[in-house]
């Protein structure tokens, strides 16, 4: 059975840090230093709740992070533990981030690795699902792997 739950301090707090201890290797990776992470955008995550836990029989497996500053999307991260990936599971994580944070920001951007075709996909799915104007860019993280950054806005119409 799939569960979601925001993130809660004292509730859930034991499974998300489980999870950021997981996911140390691939934030270094993928996204940025792990004690800026840790010091800086950990924190805030934290005290505005805008972390989403998966679950899978009661077992946390992922989660999406997303940081909103002055209603600009400034940080989003999505995990899913390795022996849980392909099977939709970002996507899952993904759509709660867009109805959960949909209202507190002007844009939601992804930035996936642009061989993960599958995670396009899914952004491609929730931009259609939600009839979203959307836009893309070319980019590279630190380590000049390429990625494609999806920047999902409100339709204006």
């Amino acid at each position: 059975m799939i569960k979601l739950e925001r993130y809660t301090l004292f509730e859930n707090s034991l499974d998300f840090d489980f999870l950021i201890k997981k996911s140390h290797s691939d934030i270094i990776n993928h996204c940025l230093d792990f004690n800026f992470f840790v010091k800086k955008v950990l924190p805030e995550i934290e005290k505005t709740r805008s972390a989403i836990i998966l679950y899978e029989n009661n077992k946390p497996i992922g989660y999406e992070i997303v940081s909103i500053k002055f209603k600009d999307l400034f940080f989003a991260f999505t995990y899913i533990i390795p022996e849980k990936r392909g099977k939709g599971y970002s996507y899952i994580l993904r759509e709660e981030a867009v109805k959960s944070f949909w209202n507190e920001t002007n844009q939601i951007s992804f930035t996936i690795k642009k061989n993960n075709i599958a995670s396009s996909k899914s952004v491609i799915k929730l931009i259609e699902k939600y009839n979203c104007d959307f836009s893309t860019e070319d980019t590279k993280d630190k380590n000049g792997h390429p990625y494609k950054k999806y920047t999902i806005t409100k339709r204006s119409d």
